[in-house]
């Protein structure tokens, strides 16, 4: 019953937060207070669905015992949900602090595809588009990096030890 409750759980999450944004989206709803609220418990609730499946990946991944591919493509997993949720992070950095970024964001579709370029940007380790951060959102970014090029580190140290 465990295992189930927590599929349900988690399958409630994600559509609750696809729900939720696709509420914030509504044409009525543009330029309205609620429509921000809206939106940002959407992206909460998908980055907590995220974070978990993360920590289910990361679990199976390196306490199992699998074959070398399963790992590799585990890990593959292991770094887009990396970038996934740091972008989310990004969306309600700005949208709590609004400007960080630095662009103007007429959309909130617009603010999660620059999100995602942000964090993508940031973990390959690109960061010349990106002058006009604001200084705590640009030490976060560098964090992300740290995180994603320790997590290829630990990686092959742990390919190489199975």
């Amino acid at each position: 019953f465990k295992k189930r409750a927590s599929k349900v759980l988690y399958g409630l999450l994600i559509f609750g937060g696809f729900l939720l944004n696709f509420i914030a989206e509504m044409p009525f709803l543009q330029g309205h207070p609620a429509s921000g609220f809206i939106f940002n418990m959407a992206t909460l609730l998908l980055l907590l669905s995220m974070a978990i499946w993360f920590v289910v990946i990361v679990k199976d991944i390196f306490v199992e015992a699998h074959d070398l591919t399963y790992r590799i493509l585990g890990a593959a997993n292991i770094y887009w949900l990396l970038v996934i949720m740091f972008a989310y992070i990004y969306a309600i950095f700005e949208y709590y602090f609004t400007g960080s970024i630095g662009v103007p964001i007429v959309m909130k579709a617009d603010l999660i595809n620059y999100s995602f370029k942000l964090s993508l940007h940031s973990m390959v380790g690109i960061d010349h588009h990106f002058d006009h951060l604001n200084l705590a959102l640009e030490n976060f970014t560098l964090i992300q990096a740290t995180i994603s090029n320790l997590f290829i580190v630990f990686l092959v140290g742990r390919l190489l030890t199975k």
